[in-house]
């Protein structure tokens, strides 16, 4: 009797029909009180006063756009520094394709300064490519450096030992340069990776596709999580 009055509290069918738990209760002083104390408290469990949470749209939707807002600054600085490196690269092969072709180069022979050109125009077509694929960007790195660590070097020593002048020695700065961007391309771009990823920006800075959905559908979603 008292697994029916609580199943029809709780909306279940019960065992017994209505009319017999309500006779049965009518002549049952314990069943009746049972029947009391158990609606009594379905009442206190069901219906109670909603707990107050606070809203949080306005905070998810200002981090959405502040997050939005960051993609396009990285995309920016991104490109900027895919076009610097293009353009360090582009000056470069102005500088060594005459060295290739004419074979003069200060004092150097013409065989050394034909190689000489050979070496700078690989390193400019390089960062040309680095630029068109940043990915690139990380295996050139040590290579450049170094590259860019040792002509410095060479460059005060000669300059020094009087050897050659200060405004010879300026084009390596084009090296150091290129390094630099080269170093900070491969920072933002990440490593190697397959075909498909190496030719667009990374996740973290390439801006996402503006949200389908209309925005009270976006604000309920988010006070729902």
């Amino acid at each position: 009797m008292r697994e029916s009055i609580s199943a029809r509290l709780d909306g279940e069918a019960p065992a017994l029909d209505d009319d017999a738990v309500a006779a049965h209760v009518a002549g049952c002083r314990d069943c009746a009180a049972f029947a009391v104390a158990a609606e009594r408290l379905h009442r206190r469990v069901r219906v109670s006063a909603a707990q107050v949470l606070p809203d949080l749209a306005e905070r998810v939707t200002a981090a959405v756009a502040a997050d939005a807002r960051l993609r396009r600054r990285l995309w920016r600085q991104w490109q900027g520094t895919r076009a610097l490196l293009a353009v360090i690269a582009v000056v470069e092969i102005v500088l060594a394709v005459p060295v290739l072709l004419l074979g003069h180069d200060a004092a150097a022979p013409v065989h050394v300064a034909h190689e000489l050109g050979s070496f700078d125009l690989a390193i400019a077509i390089g960062m040309l490519l680095a630029a068109y694929r940043p990915r690139l960007a990380a295996g050139m790195v040590p290579i450049v450096g170094i590259v860019a660590l040792l002509l410095l070097l060479t460059a005060a020593s000669d300059v020094a030992l009087g050897r050659t002048q200060l405004p010879d020695e300026m084009p390596h700065l084009y090296d150091v340069a290129g390094f630099l961007v080269l170093w900070r391309l491969a920072k933002v771009s990440g490593g190697p990776g397959d075909d498909d990823a190496g030719w667009a920006a990374p996740p973290g800075v390439q801006p996402d596709a503006p949200p389908a959905e209309p925005a009270a559908e976006f604000s309920r979603r988010a006070v729902n999580l």
